[in-house]
């Protein structure tokens, strides 16, 4: 069976689901061609349970953030988020934990069996597929003025794979070492995460992440042509890519047509979702059993594909994103993070930095990621300590008149 399908204006944030189709779903009905390899196993309940809670995570996650951005295209890692998040909660106490819970969908799962289960689907996602590279990293930075814990060390080390080092945040260097970290393992695509680092910021927790797959059936640079896209706003230009008797997934009612491409072996694909309506409207009444059953109603045909190649940069604090998902406790004074530190600090978080890129041509596609989740004290020590050499001065308000004046270098002397 062979027809044509275009995807117009409304696809754009129809693509936005492209963060749960490239990295959170197999893409089961692309069987590998022969002769090429990928590590398949039988995923365990616990794992298969993850993946369901995860993508669960993922939609709500894409609903709030299309609500709350104003902007025309969303682009989200849902995963990388989960991660951060994820390591948060090897750290938080009481409702703050039990919030995390709520909102990345772990209620009933067991921290223990959590962490080990994804690290095992994370371990998963790095070597099911050869023809696909996928970096997930995952690190902890703290002011080496205070101790971190011995058991949250360990955790994020043994199930992250968590770089954990300590810092002098008062110097510009640490800045540097962070943004150099995230720039190294997003290959250049995040260059810059951390702006700066507040005086009252002793923590970052970070995950970055890179995918780059070329498309199992690539289009034909040569028939790419500027053609009209339908925007919200009216008709614009833009490069459309063309692929001629391309094996896809296909799905299609009144309501919305689905659109699934594979990447490599056929294991990673970018899963579309064009929408009759307003995309924003479908996908508040889109959930993870809404993608089930459209995949399983899809059926593998050869059709013709116009798409538009492009190009995205998103940069979003989530703060009130994850607070409307349910997540209050930890950004206020009252934040239960007693499992971060050994000293009895009073902590919040301060900031969830979300930033998620992506080229999209006729080759393939490359994506990369970034969320860093900022700890800072609920308030600043009240303290000046005045340990170095300093000038002094005796002064008159009134007449400004300064009466006595010194350099004190040496009080023992």
């Amino acid at each position: 069976m062979s027809r044509n399908i275009f995807l117009p204006g409304r696809f754009f944030k129809g693509l936005m689901l492209i963060a749960i189709g490239a990295w959170l779903t197999s893409c089961e009905n692309n069987s590998p061609n022969p002769g090429m390899q990928s590590h398949l196993r039988k995923m365990s309940p616990s794992e298969q349970e993850l993946v369901q809670t995860s993508n669960d995570f993922a939609l709500h996650l894409l609903r709030v953030t299309d609500d709350l951005s104003g902007s025309d295209n969303v682009f989200i890692s849902p995963l990388s988020v989960g991660m951060a998040l994820g390591m948060l909660y090897n750290g938080a106490e009481g409702t703050t934990k039990e919030e995390i819970e709520t909102t990345l969908g772990f209620s009933g799962f067991d921290p223990t069996e959590l962490n080990k289960t994804f690290n095992e689907l994370m371990s998963l996602l790095l070597l099911i597929d050869d023809k696909v590279d996928i970096t997930i990293a995952n690190s902890v930075w703290y002011s080496n003025r205070y101790t971190i814990k011995d058991e949250f060390r360990n955790l994020v080390m043994a199930y992250f794979d968590a770089e954990v080092k300590g810092l002098d945040f008062r110097k510009e260097s640490a800045v540097s070492a962070i943004n150099k970290w995230v720039d190294a393992r997003t290959l250049g695509k995040i260059p810059v995460l951390v702006r700066q680092i507040p005086p009252g910021a002793v923590m970052y927790l970070i995950n970055a992440m890179h995918f780059k797959a070329l498309w199992k059936q690539p289009f034909a640079a040569d028939q790419t042509r500027r053609s009209p896209f339908q925007t919200p706003d009216g008709e614009v230009m833009a490069e459309m890519m063309s692929g001629k008797n391309m094996s896809m997934l296909h799905y299609m009612d009144k309501v919305v047509e689905m659109v699934e491409l594979p990447y490599g072996n056929g294991q990673f694909c970018l899963t579309i979702f064009m929408p009759s309506e307003n995309p924003g409207n479908f996908l508040r009444n889109f959930h993870t059993e809404d993608l089930n059953r459209y995949l399983a109603r899809a059926d593998t045909i050869s059709m013709d594909v116009r798409m538009p190649k492009f190009s995205l940069d998103f940069e979003m604090e989530l703060n009130e994103v994850l607070k409307t998902m349910g997540l209050k406790r930890a950004f206020t004074n009252d934040a239960e993070l007693g499992g971060l530190f050994m000293q009895q600090l009073s902590v919040k978080v301060s900031e969830v930095l979300h930033k998620a890129v992506i080229d999209v041509d006729e080759n393939g596609t490359r994506a990369a990621a970034a969320t860093s989740i900022g700890i800072e004290l609920t308030s600043m020590p009240m303290r000046v300590n005045l340990n170095r050499p300093f000038i002094f001065m005796v002064r008159e308000h009134h007449t400004k008149a300064i009466l006595f004046s010194g350099i004190l270098r040496n009080p023992a002397r």
